[in-house]
């Protein structure tokens, strides 16, 4: 019981951190799409197509586009509480356990 009284009285901050995490989610999930314009864009100039390159490949074992989109996906991951079902679980796993 104290454990949902207490999930209640930090909804508020939850609230506020879920709203700031979507946000971030969502402009990560920009950039990989902006990047990815950049990594696929056929550049004349020798040097943009270097640099396009070093996106692609530079030194990593995937494209940075790609990367970007997995810690998006990592990030909207991060908000499962909002799940009616998961949030449920979680709570009565937590109450039960502590």
């Amino acid at each position: 019981m104290f454990h949902i009284l207490w999930a209640f009285a930090k909804a508020g901050s939850v609230g506020l951190f879920s709203s700031r995490i979507d946000k971030i989610g969502g402009i990560l999930a920009s950039y990989a799409d902006a990047i990815q314009a950049i990594e696929n864009h056929a550049w004349k100039s020798a040097s943009l197509q270097e640099m396009a390159n070093e996106l692609k490949q530079g030194g990593h074992a995937e494209p940075i586009s790609k990367a970007f989109k997995k810690l998006a996906v990592l990030i909207n991951n991060l908000d499962a509480r909002n799940n009616v079902f998961v949030g449920i679980f979680l709570n009565l796993f937590f109450a039960v356990g502590f």
